[in-house]
């Protein structure tokens, strides 16, 4: 097994630019080694995590790991700089592959629809000196949404809006690419901000009484998922490897939810966020059990197909987004046994 990563802007910066020329044709120029899998994920986060867990040991494959921007993901895939990615849901991907991109859903990551909803990884946050203490209290304010518009943050925003009954038309959102979103938050330039729980937040949470008014479990069932593309998908050759990281996703957000591995769940946020323990644990605990791997049995798609149907009454697509579009369940058999 040989584990390497691409940092920088570089992979962004070529997917922004060849996604719409290369979409349509199902990849790139570029022809990955037949053994070695190019694994994507936003801010890099996946490789450190699934190392933790000892999901990296004795790999039959070799693997890259590609950080790509939240944006850009779907265009990182379907310009062929990856295989497979691990992001969140949001409307741009699902309105890409909707109008005939080649990348494909192979995975639902969401929550239990019997689990408590106020809790998510991504969340909506408001300072104390903002004077919101509810949804209902945003009408007027500024909120910083993280990652660009259209991206699972802007779903969480759009889902809290009309949980409350306000148009986006009733207060400023400013869209953040960078971490200069961040920086903004904790500098109050914004009231609020949608982003992932962090040590910074967690900090900011704890010393000035930042709280969430909004959980990502609220706003969709449907909060991640694991995206291939057809002609990897469709490849003999690929296919165990594939199935084999399907398998090992399914694991790692069940390893991460379960309390006896909370220690070395905080391990792998520490190395993530580069924060101290006290602060990576309160990440973990909260972070950890708020989702897992779902099944693709016909609730959890027809829950997927009410996530859909909300983006366009939220104007975050311009047309009806029909599940079945989106999905190939070629690996839904990987998903079950690593369960078995």
């Amino acid at each position: 097994m040989s584990l390497s990563r691409h940092r920088g802007a570089t992979v962004a910066a070529v997917a922004a630019a060849l996604a719409l020329t290369l979409a349509a044709c199902g990849g790139g120029d570029s022809e990955p080694d037949a053994d070695t899998l190019r694994i994507g994920s936003v801010g890099g986060w996946l490789e450190d995590h699934l190392e933790e867990a000892g999901l990296l040991e004795d790999l039959p494959y070799d693997v890259e790991f590609v950080d790509v921007a939240g944006a850009g993901a779907y265009g990182s895939l379907s310009a062929g700089q990856i295989d497979v990615g691990v992001w969140g849901f949001d409307a741009n991907g699902s309105q890409s592959i909707s109008e005939g991109s080649s990348s494909r859903i192979i995975a639902l990551i969401g929550s239990d629809p019997e689990a408590d909803p106020h809790r998510g990884v991504i969340n909506l946050y408001t300072s104390a000196e903002s004077g919101i203490s509810s949804i209902d209290d945003l009408a007027g304010t500024t909120i910083g949404v993280n990652w660009g518009e259209g991206t699972t943050a802007d779903v969480v925003m759009h889902a809290a809006l009309d949980e409350a009954g306000i148009s986006p038309d009733d207060l400023t959102l400013n869209y953040f690419s960078d971490a200069s979103g961040s920086t903004a938050f904790l500098s109050r330039q914004v009231d609020g901000f949608v982003t992932s729980l962090n040590g910074a937040l967690v900090e900011d949470i704890q010393e000035n009484g930042t709280q969430p008014i909004y959980y990502a479990n609220q706003a969709s069932s449907v909060a991640y998922v694991i995206a291939s593309r057809d002609d990897v998908i469709e490849d003999e050759s690929r296919f165990d490897m594939v199935s084999d990281f399907v398998s090992r996703i399914t694991e790692y957000y069940d390893w991460r939810g379960e309390e006896a591995n909370l220690d070395s769940f905080t391990q792998a946020v520490m190395a993530e966020q580069s924060t101290s323990e006290d602060y990576a644990t309160v990440v973990a605990e909260n972070i950890g059990p708020a989702v897992q791997v779902l099944e693709f049995s016909d609730e959890n798609v027809g829950r997927f197909q009410e996530d859909l149907d909300n983006l366009l009454d939220w104007g975050l697509v311009d047309a009806p987004v029909a599940a079945e579009d989106l999905i190939d369940d070629t690996f839904a058999d990987a998903i079950v046994a690593a369960r078995d």
